[in-house]
């Protein structure tokens, strides 16, 4: 029996943060979540949630996170993302909620295997494992892989030396302003080759960067169809913090408070020991789609990847899905 009472759930990362904007970001997503679910009395009428700064038996891990532990106080933490499938893959502590680095690879490779595209020219971010995963997910599907830059290097330079290999298509992980030099000068030498993406393109600064911008496809944690849930996210996200959220990823901190509150009616507790063995086959809804964990012991849940284009100066969904198989951790 669920008795009543308080969680207290901790966010936040020791020392300074590589991406402040970011965590603020995912910190008022969690908060809208919690503050939804205590205006019905907490979860199922019983168990409110408050979410503090510094250590707690549960806790939100921002994105990215440091350490594939959580500090000594955590005895269950959910993580805001997944960059490092492979550190978390024995974890029976850290649950992700959305989607895995080798998850979205296996979206995007799809896709450039679906459109004909036979081979492809790679553009890294130095000491990313996002890298890693696309390289393999892309030549599990028979796509050539004819050279890889990294993001650090000048467009120019990278544009001398994609322009001879001559690929069927661009894969990139960069974020919109490295891109957007990299298309002009692509576009300069004469190259159209396709570009496809990541997250990290999720962002009205993508289509700031004008016509160069057009075609490219990126893959998203979801896509706001009008009256969808993640679209009714987005406009409470609005009314809280007064502007509209960039990106899909804001979406993550409210899911982790969902996903927790799953986690509390499947154990019928609030004891973080017992919270931490209920999420063996969990299932729940959430405004970027399903989240669904095995019952195995994998610490990472079959999510829905979104695919979208920049369209006529506006993002358009192409595609979603559950990718399978994805590139081994």
């Amino acid at each position: 029996m669920l008795e009543t009472g308080t969680i207290t759930v901790s966010y936040g990362r020791a020392g300074a943060s590589p991406v402040p904007h970011r965590d603020r970001v995912l910190e008022r997503s969690a908060r809208i979540a919690a503050r939804e679910i205590n205006s019905r009395g907490g979860i199922d009428g019983k168990v409110r949630i408050r979410l503090v700064r510094g250590g707690a038996p549960v806790r939100l891990l921002p994105c990215p996170f440091a350490s594939p532990q959580p500090d000594r106080q955590s005895v269950l933490a959910l993580a805001t993302c997944n960059d490092r499938p492979d550190l978390l893959k024995a974890s029976r502590t850290i649950r992700p909620v959305g989607m895995d680095a080798n998850q979205e690879a296996a979206q995007l490779a799809e896709h450039v295997r679906a459109e004909g595209f036979r081979s492809a020219w790679l553009v890294t971010v130095p000491g990313s494992r996002l890298g890693f995963y696309l390289r393999r997910a892309l030549r599990d599907l028979g796509v050539r892989i004819l050279g890889a830059t990294a993001s650090s290097k000048g467009a120019s330079a990278q544009v001398a030396r994609i322009r001879p290999a001559r690929p069927d298509a661009l894969v990139t992980e960069q974020e919109p302003p490295e891109l957007g030099r990299l298309l002009r000068d692509l576009r300069q030498a004469g190259i159209e080759v396709p570009v496809l993406g990541t997250h990290r393109l999720d962002s009205r600064a993508l289509l700031a960067l004008g016509s160069v911008a057009e075609g490219v496809t990126f893959t998203a944690f979801g896509y706001p169809d009008p009256g969808s849930p993640l679209d009714e996210f987005q406009e409470k996200y609005r009314a809280h913090t007064g502007s509209p959220p960039d990106g899909s990823y804001a979406a993550l901190g409210y899911v982790a408070v969902k996903v927790l509150e799953a986690a509390v009616q499947k154990a019928r507790s609030t004891d973080p020991a017992r919270l931490a063995t209920a999420f063996d086959g969990l299932e729940a809804r959430s405004v970027l789609g399903p989240v669904r964990y095995g019952d195995r012991g994998d610490p990472s849940p079959r999510v829905q990847v979104a695919l979208v284009r920049v369209q006529d100066g506006r993002f358009e969904l192409i595609d979603r899905g559950m990718p399978e198989p994805v590139p081994d951790r």
